[in-house]
């Protein structure tokens, strides 16, 4: 094979990962999907408005959550996570789902006041998705959590074979605290890789490989660039 891996090097790697241990800190975040009936809607009998049914609801981990099933799902030996939840019952279904996935969920963090767990809820009818449901929007990371979330880094970053930082969302746990801690760690754990998924503030970490879509290198060169959005027909 030319300019990849052929099979024997790709079964390699695979069987490698069931050795490692890796760590993912960041944006942590519950996808939900709730099937709306198509039907004519009921009306409320206390307000007299349209009512939409719920047929079938589901949830999975999304952003650094995602990432983190991914990682167990390939078989990579140890999963730990990082990050901030909210005292809801998003941030509750989320660790569930995290633990039904075997991921070391002692580096998460419940903030109960000023932070909501970041969910992205998806009503669809039938195949169409309709208008998104977003939680989380206007968090802001509380010192003490701050103070753990970096505490549990420093306690178990050296026992990680890679640390993969995610950051998706603007009022995310990347303080300045925590990214002067991360770019810390990064330069004094030469045995640590650390990955960088930044889709924001990319240029604000050192010592970390960068993982980058055409937009973000663009972006990190000091190119303007945006994304542009063509609405599919119904």
């Amino acid at each position: 094979m030319t300019g990849g891996i052929n099979r024997h090097q790709l079964s390699g790697l695979l069987e490698a990962i069931r050795h490692v241990s890796v760590g993912v800190i960041g944006d942590f975040c519950l996808d939900a999907y709730w099937e709306l009936d198509g039907g004519e809607p009921e009306l409320s009998v206390e307000t007299g408005r349209p009512t939409r049914a719920v047929r079938h609801q589901r949830y999975s981990p999304g952003g650094a959550g995602n990432v983190t099933s991914n990682l167990a799902a390939i078989g990579v030996k140890q999963v730990a996570g990082f990050g901030i939840l909210g005292g809801d019952l998003f941030g509750r279904e989320l660790l569930s789902l995290l633990d039904e996935r075997r991921i070391d969920t002692r580096g998460m963090v419940v903030q109960k006041e000023g932070w909501d767990t970041s969910v992205y809820a998806k009503p669809h009818i039938a195949a169409h998705e309709q208008e998104r449901f977003d939680f989380g929007r206007w968090n802001a990371l509380s010192p003490k959590s701050e103070q753990l979330l970096i505490g549990a880094l420093r306690e178990r970053v050296s026992a990680l074979d890679a640390l993969i930082v995610n950051q998706q969302l603007m009022h995310g746990p990347y303080s300045d605290a925590l990214i002067a801690e991360l770019n810390r760690l990064a330069a004094g754990c030469p045995t640590v890789c650390f990955l960088l998924d930044a889709r924001d503030i990319i240029g604000r970490f050192r010592g970390m490989t960068a993982m980058m879509n055409a937009a973000e290198a663009a972006r990190a060169c000091g190119v303007p660039c945006t994304y542009e959005y063509t609405p599919t027909q119904a």
